[in-house]
């Protein structure tokens, strides 16, 4: 009896358990993403610092720093495209998650009258309300 039991708990926590698997992934990347974007930021900050200590003359210093700027710029889009590359990944896995999960419960409900109970409906689509036009104010 209790095997039932902690087996249909199971299958209840089943979707949740995949949501914070999808969770972990998603935390995983972003922080390795991050990780590795401030690792090479700070080394090149470094080398950056050591090139503008060797330099001798204010042109070739703002042309360093105009190549630096442009160098983190491209790395920081860089990881901003991964960052939303993964969390996009982790909405697509969400999505396909909760369609699963209405699917069940709209065979669930096919299987049972649920109507009487005042429950609703899960797989007939419901008629998109059209926004009224505003009344025109005569004047």
């Amino acid at each position: 009896m209790f095997d039932k039991y902690f087996a249909d708990f199971n299958k209840t926590l089943n979707p949740l358990n995949e949501v914070m698997e999808i969770n972990k992934k998603a935390f995983e990347k972003l922080s390795s993403t991050q990780s590795a974007y401030f690792t090479e930021y700070f080394n090149t900050l470094s080398k950056q610092s050591k090139a503008l200590l060797e330099s001798k003359d204010i042109k070739s210093t703002v042309e360093l720093q105009l190549q630096f700027a442009k160098d983190a710029e491209a790395r920081l889009a860089n990881t901003l495209e991964q960052n939303l590359s993964t969390l996009t990944e982790a909405r697509e896995a969400y999505m396909s998650l909760v369609e699963k999960q209405l699917e069940e419960v709209g065979e669930f409900s096919n299987a049972f009258d649920l109507s009487k109970f005042g429950a609703p409906v899960v797989n007939k689509p419901k008629a998109e309300a059209k926004p009224k036009a505003p009344a025109a104010k005569a004047e």
